[in-house]
């Protein structure tokens, strides 16, 4: 028992807790778990929107061939529902059973490979392939606002080699293909692209020609490499006629990940890379445990992690001027968008990488800053699996694959001439029901838009239940204890306790006094 007492004194005190606002729970198939969830809001509703990739409708079943990235038989599904935004913002202890309204619910006629959202989080697109005969066309259906309600569009991208990513912007459409020659490509929208008539009324838009990207350059890809990531977005620039791309990759081979990070400018029909960033991860790391004995206390020990291929995501302000993407573990990536080019000439460090037209230096200007989730924090050790950004680029909120969400929070960025780090703030832990964990899948920060300017997030769980938590209160902090540490780990306990018991009540039956 003293040992036990010993262990609940090293406990870390845990982060505050965001204020839970209401819980409400949305109809649930357990046998068809959505791949992705979006939420946003529009006017006085909050929607839950949930995508399912390759979901098998009754008539098809049976028919589904394939065993790789591409399959026939199979179809996307997307469907979406809402509800009043002001009972989130309401406190309710309980779960609510409440019915959502459906908006819609949509059927596509291929499977979906991935979403994207606008900068301004407005607009959201699904891409899906349907395969013709003996050749696949790839489709992109973007979902928009016409008078108040969701309507969409389909279109069709040019050529037929698979889509590996792609990126919805203002006015355009990123995306890389696997294999290219490029990094990736870019086709324009059409102007009235959300003008009527709209969704099933409408013809789908075939779009293009596309616009090749950044060149691949020698020994782009390592040699004997096994696997590959791509993310892509677009990026402010202060001269419209400019066109700037971020992108990073990953590739893996036998012994390392490499990371492979390019931002790139459309200037005059070429383009020019103003900044990239290349770093290596072994595939296995070395990390230390501390090995509890009942006789000699406790000593380290060393094993060897795997690192996973890292689930490429990217969240972005809504001006585009910051972007934030993880690229290993819990580690990531931001750029910020900063206006002082002209105060960093006389920075040493950053000085020699200030953009350049013609030899002139231009007042737009990135910062770049790696950083981690919480390394300090054991639960956060964890592969990062989504984040999303607040609109003015100041507040962060990343979860990992043990369904933490921590909060980050700093000043705004774009007037600086340093790169100030994410300051963790807030921490929401793991939801578990009786059958175990509830995956996040979506986490949304909002802005009341009031005076005050009361801030929230939002989760979506995998099994339809939505949250919504106060980011200007907390709740009351439970104090670090003996008991507080039986309460949190007491499967750890029990163990501890059973092997005492055994040991004591052997040593009393082999020697008796």
């Amino acid at each position: 028992m003293a040992m036990i007492y010993l262990v609940s004194l090293l406990q870390e005190t845990p982060l505050p807790h965001p204020a839970k606002r209401y819980t409400v729970r949305n109809h649930d198939d357990p046998h068809h778990r959505p791949n992705e969830m979006l939420l946003s809001t529009v006017g006085e509703f909050i929607y839950l929107t949930s995508v399912y990739f390759d979901y098998t409708p009754k008539d098809r079943e049976g028919y589904t061939h394939g065993v790789g990235r591409q399959k026939v038989g199979v179809a996307g599904l997307v469907r979406q529902v809402r509800k009043p935004l002001r009972l989130f913002l309401d406190k309710k202890d309980s779960i609510v059973d409440d019915d959502w309204e459906l908006v819609f619910d949509h059927t596509f006629s291929g499977p979906i490979t991935k979403i994207s959202r606008t900068p301004d989080k407005e607009r959201f697109a699904m891409l899906y392939n349907v395969l013709e005969d003996q050749s696949t066309k790839y489709f992109v259906r973007m979902y928009y606002i016409a008078d108040g309600v969701f309507e969409y569009k389909d279109m069709v991208l040019p050529g037929n080699t698979w889509i590996e990513t792609f990126s919805l912007e203002d006015g355009l459409i990123i995306y890389a293909r696997d294999p290219d020659s490029h990094r990736f490509r870019i086709v324009f929208l059409p102007e009235n692209i959300m003008s009527a008539p709209h969704s099933d009324n409408a013809a789908i838009v075939p779009l293009g020609p596309s616009i090749a990207g950044d060149p691949m350059k020698r020994w782009h890809q390592p040699s004997k490499a096994l696997d590959h990531s791509i993310v892509l977005s677009g990026l402010y620039s202060s001269d419209p006629d400019t066109l700037r791309i971020f992108s990073l990759e990953v590739h893996k081979t036998t012994q390392s990940y490499f990371v492979n990070a390019i931002l790139a400018d459309l200037l005059d029909g070429t383009w020019v890379r103003r900044v990239q960033g290349n770093s290596s991860h072994e595939i296995y790391r070395d990390e230390s445990f501390e090995q509890m004995v009942l006789v000699d206390g406790g000593y380290y020990q060393q094993k060897r992690v795997l690192l996973h291929m890292p689930k490429l995501s990217f969240a972005r302000s809504k001006d585009a001027k910051t972007v934030v993407t993880p690229y290993m573990k819990n580690m990531f990536l931001t750029l910020d968008y900063t206006n002082q080019a002209d105060a960093l000439k006389f920075n040493k460090e950053e000085s020699q990488y200030l953009f350049k037209n013609n030899g002139t230096i231009i007042p737009d200007y990135y910062l770049w800053l790696e950083d981690a989730v919480v390394s300090s924090h054991e639960v956060f050790d964890a592969d990062i699996v989504g984040l999303t950004v607040n609109d003015h680029g100041t507040t962060l909120a990343i979860w990992t694959e043990n369904d933490w969400v921590c909060v980050f929070q700093r000043e705004s960025p774009h007037d600086q001439i340093i790169q100030y780090p994410w300051e963790p703030k807030m921490a929401i832990d793991q939801i578990r029901s009786v059958s175990g964990p509830l995956p996040v899948k979506s986490v949304m920060l909002w802005n009341d838009g009031s005076e005050k300017g009361a801030d929230y997030i939002f989760l979506a769980l995998e099994n339809g239940i939505v949250q919504s938590y106060s980011l200007n209160e907390t709740e009351k902090q439970r104090p670090v204890s003996f008991r507080s540490f039986l309460q949190d780990q007491w499967p750890l306990w029990t163990v501890m306790s059973l092997v005492i018991s055994v040991y004591v009540i052997n040593e009393v039956q082999h020697h008796p006094s």
